[in-house]
Parts: structure tokens; C-alpha cells; sequence
């Protein structure tokens, strides 16, 4: 355990090559992933997702799920959906993000708690920041930080797609995959960041909790990010994630 709290350091390698499901108007079980909310019923499943609304507003439209930010908010405050079913199972989840606007550091992403370290969470998340000007960006990352201490952050390894990005008005096919052994965060077109632990990890733990939402650091806005067509994967719809 004192090992992987002194080592974990990640290899980031670039590639274009990774199995996904099928296009959003595929909307059946393929490739292990299972559809799991597309949101056409204009409401939020609560049997689907624990909401957790704190500076955005979450709402449904137009088949989308969206959070919305004000001109400013608190800082360093995140908005959730978390996956509600399988969660015992949970090993990755997709969707398509689409930032109509955005004039703030607001980043919507997919993320969560997949593992606890000593007294730490292991937090991943992958994020798209569409009102980062000059340059827009969407990267991976997985850090440890004590539960509720924000200030006791740590940065293992953290990545950025290519760039430039034009993100705002554009819709983002994204997903990130986990295992006891690697995260892998795919951008649709852009490929995958691949992150290998150099010791294994016990995914689970009772504040395993994974989903989409936005966060702000600095609390800036106006925002809106929205979310559609989520899928999936848990550690019996493949071998290759347990």
C-alpha cells in the first residue's frame, strides 16, 4: 500500500485505437456495453441517477440532460448524475457531451470515485473545458485526495487530447474505462489516453461513485453543458475489465 502511494505514476500513451460502442442512433447492447439512459423521456430517472445539484441548474430538454450555470457560483463545486444501477459493477461509461456556451471554467466531464488508497479516494475524471480561452482543451486525470478535503488534492497523472479543440457547439463522443490495472479516457476522433498503474488496484469501496456533472474551480459562468446517449461497461459485460 505504502508503495503505491509513493509510485503511482502513470504512462500516457497516445492512440487512435480502441473498440467502442456503437453510434448514438444504435442505441441496443453491443461491443459489452449496455445503453443506459438517452433521456427521451424529458425527466431524470431516479432510478437511474442520484442527483446532485449544488451550483448548476439540471434539467432535461430537447432529449438531453443539461447543467446550467449562472454568471458566478461558489468555487470548486461539482454537479452530479451518478450512475444509480450496477454500481457494484460499474467499469466505464460513455456519452456525448455538447457544451452549448460557455464564458467560464466550467469543465463537464465524466468522473468519479473508483478505489480508496490508505485513507484517500482514487478520483478519475475525463473533461471537456470549453470556455478555456485561448485554448480550449479536454484531458484525463487520477489523483488522490482525503474524502471532503479538497486542499489535499494530488495530481498523479494528468494528460490533454490534442489540440486546438473547437468545442463550444459541438457534440463530443467521450468515455473512460477502468480496471484494476488501467484508466483509459477516449475522445471520439482524438483517441485515447491509456494510464497504467504500476500496482493493482481494488476497484469499489463504500464511496464508489462514478457518473456525469460539471465543476468550476473559480465559480465563473455563464455555462451549459449537456449530456446524451450514456452506455455502461460493468466486469461481466467483458473479460477485460475487472
Amino acid at each position: 500500500m505504502k508503495k503505491f502511494l509513493a509510485y503511482l505514476l502513470a504512462i500516457a500513451l497516445v492512440t487512435t485505437i480502441l473498440v467502442i460502442p456503437g453510434k448514438a442512433d444504435d442505441w441496443a447492447p453491443r461491443g459489452g456495453w449496455m445503453p443506459y439512459d438517452n433521456f427521451e423521456e424529458l425527466v431524470i430517472d431516479p432510478e437511474k441517477w442520484d442527483v446532485r445539484e449544488n451550483t448548476a441548474d439540471i434539467y432535461v430538454v430537447d432529449g438531453r440532460v443539461c447543467f446550467e450555470h449562472g454568471d458566478s457560483s461558489a468555487p470548486n463545486i461539482s454537479n452530479w448524475l451518478y450512475v444509480n444501477k450496477y454500481v457494484d459493477k460499474l467499469r466505464g461509461i460513455r456519452a456525448d457531451i455538447f457544451v452549448d456556451y460557455c464564458e467560464g471554467d466550467v469543465r463537464g466531464r465524466l468522473a468519479g470515485t473508483i478505489a480508496q488508497v490508505s485513507t484517500r479516494d482514487v478520483f478519475g475524471q475525463l473533461a471537456l473545458q470549453g470556455g478555456l480561452e485561448p485554448n480550449p482543451r479536454a484531458y484525463g486525470d487520477l489523483g488522490l485526495q482525503e474524502p471532503g478535503n479538497p486542499d489535499s488534492w494530488e495530481d498523479l497523472v494528468w494528460a490533454r487530447f490534442p489540440q486546438p479543440l473547437d468545442i463550444i457547439g459541438n457534440t463530443f463522443t467521450v468515455e473512460w474505462t477502468f480496471s484494476r490495472d488501467a484508466s483509459v479516457y477516449y475522445l471520439d476522433g482524438y483517441g485515447s489516453i491509456y494510464y497504467l498503474y504500476p500496482e493493482r488496484i481494488r476497484i469499489g469501496g463504500y464511496r464508489f461513485n462514478v457518473g456525469i456533472g460539471t465543476r468550476s474551480t473559480n465559480g465563473e459562468g455563464p455555462c451549459k453543458v449537456c449530456f446524451d446517449n450514456v452506455w455502461i461497461l460493468t466486469n461481466n459485460s467483458t473479460n477485460r475489465y475487472k
